[in-house]
């Protein structure tokens, strides 16, 4: 390990969810938010990967937006007993190459904790962990094994500071202990990218859903459901759907429902293009089951598009004005806040609902963040 010749404080991140290149939109928002800290820190991210065909332990150092990525490939293997120990030794190999840090900071313990745990005892320096994480949720903990509940209490007792990505996730994550203070850091978002743009009026409404489409937690279902049950009032509407997953399924299920006329699947976008599909939207719907944040949501107020949305992650209590809420689960529920937001939609005022959402802008959540940070690392 080399000390560190340079003027920022150093900060060495771990985390469950990255970017690759099977999964490239997979935790795109906390490589972001490594490189929003990048402007005041100097970052290290660690990595391990398996590689096929490989015989060594090799570890790579990438120059990428205001950090260093640094990567220790392994030999892919079947058995789980040798998957650890070839992790264990690229994870090693990775320390002695990285600059002396002065603080640890880890995103999403789950699946990768233990890797947190280690580096924490090799390093022996503050921790800061910022869970972003849906298996908090009740009935997901319910069937934790023994060795994850080992692993999180363990990570509770030793970590310095505990940080949730919304008030919603940090009450569920307080039933592994009560004791624990655990406070709440936002996800910041591109507020000049994902501006405020006026809705003009138009008889067909939009109504626009970005995500995963996955199945456990976004209730798709859900979604296109409710939209058939709307299709029996009203025919003036268009729902669109961005996903970086196959629609496939998708596709075949709103053609059978009789609503493909009404219904569009878009291709994987990329962040900067994103913005237009929201100025295009009336309204942003939400049907999940559980978010422990929502970039989607903070995305859409801010280019004043209202949203229809459970009451999860930043839209749990989040203010009447922002648009609808409706009940989880609950077909009917969503396709009744969809007539009602078809008739008084023009009484939102969309810059009100623009302002709500800078809190969200990169200098304010930087700046929380350098609070925490900083109480942590001695000057």
């Amino acid at each position: 390990m080399r000390i560190l010749s340079n003027s920022k404080k150093n900060i060495v991140c771990l985390s469950s969810w990255y970017p690759s290149e099977k999964q490239p939109f997979l935790g795109n928002f906390i490589q972001r938010q490594i490189e929003l800290l990048g402007t005041k820190y100097a970052i290290q991210f660690v990595q391990t990967l398996a590689v096929a065909d490989q015989k060594t332990i090799e570890v790579t150092h990438v120059i990428c937006n205001n950090y260093t990525e640094i990567t220790a490939t392994y030999p892919a293997v079947r058995s789980k007993l040798l998957k650890k120990y070839y992790q264990t030794k690229a994870l090693k190999k990775a320390l002695q190459t990285i600059l002396q840090p002065d603080l640890l900071l880890t995103y999403i313990f789950l699946p990768k904790i233990w890797q947190f745990l280690l580096l924490k005892k090799q390093l022996n320096i503050p921790w800061i962990h910022i869970e972003q994480g849906s298996y908090f949720r009740k009935e997901i903990q319910s069937n934790w094994n023994i060795l994850q509940r080992f692993w999180i209490k363990k990570a509770y007792q030793q970590v310095d500071t505990l940080l949730a990505a919304s008030d919603f996730l940090a009450r569920d994550m307080k039933v592994v202990d009560s004791t624990r203070t655990i406070k709440h850091v936002k996800n910041h978002i591109d507020t000049k990218l994902f501006s405020y743009k006026a809705k003009e009026i138009r008889s067909i409404t939009h109504f626009l859903h970005v995500s995963t489409l996955d199945k456990h937690t976004k209730n798709p279902k859900g979604m296109f459901d409710a939209m058939h049950l709307l299709s029996e009032t009203t025919t003036a509407f268009l729902f669109t759907i961005v996903s970086d997953e196959p629609t496939h399924e998708w596709e075949s299920y709103v053609t059978k429902l009789g609503i493909a006329k009404n219904v569009r699947f878009i291709a994987p976008q990329k962040w900067e293009q994103l913005p237009a599909f929201y100025h295009e939207a009336d309204a942003f719907i939400l049907n999940s089951v559980y978010e422990t944040f929502s970039i989607v949501l903070a995305e859409a107020w801010a280019t004043g598009t209202p949203t229809i949305s459970t009451s999860v992650g930043i839209a749990f209590n989040a203010p009447e004005f922002l648009g609808l809420h409706v009940e989880s689960n609950n077909t009917e529920s969503l396709a009744a806040a969809l007539l009602t937001f078809i008739a008084t939609k023009d009484q939102y005022d969309t810059a009100k609902i623009s302002d709500y959402a800078q809190q969200y802008n990169a200098e304010l959540v930087l700046t929380e963040l350098e609070s925490e940070i900083d109480q942590l690392i001695t000057t």
